[in-house]
């Protein structure tokens, strides 16, 4: 199979499809991730694939601006395989869902992982009421 026979079968990508491909956050983008309460985030450590699911209220994946998103983790299995992807390759695509909407949002792009206390702070609400639970 090849990329020539493919396309046989299924034709050109719709013209809307192709269109959405775009280099920073838009005001759409932007509302969904703000109105998402579910992420899967794909992480790659050269060997394998993981595919960790994030979730909180909506809101919990903070749009810093239009290229750059924060999402806390939370305490979990501690496998901790993503965060450890991540340092040895930082390419992650991200996968937003929202209850009752049949689209989904997809954002790419390189990550790093913070310590940083101020930016822990954005996220105080949601890991108390984690801790809740």
């Amino acid at each position: 199979m090849d990329e020539k026979t493919l396309r046989e079968i299924y034709g050109p990508a719709k013209e809307k499809a192709a269109a959405k491909i775009l280099d920073k956050l838009d005001k759409h983008c932007i509302s969904c991730i703000e109105n998402s309460s579910f992420v899967i985030i794909g992480t790659l450590s050269g060997q394998n694939i993981d595919l960790s699911p994030k979730g909180d209220p909506h809101g919990f994946v903070k749009v810093i601006n239009q290229r750059f998103l924060e999402i806390p983790d939370r305490p979990g299995n501690n496998r901790i395989d993503g965060l450890l992807n991540i340092l040895k390759n930082n390419f992650v695509s991200l996968l937003f869902f929202i209850t009752s909407v049949n689209e989904t949002l997809r954002v790419q792009g390189g990550a790093t992982i913070s310590e940083d206390l101020e930016i822990r702070k954005r996220h105080t609400d949601t890991l108390i009421f984690q801790k809740l639970l």
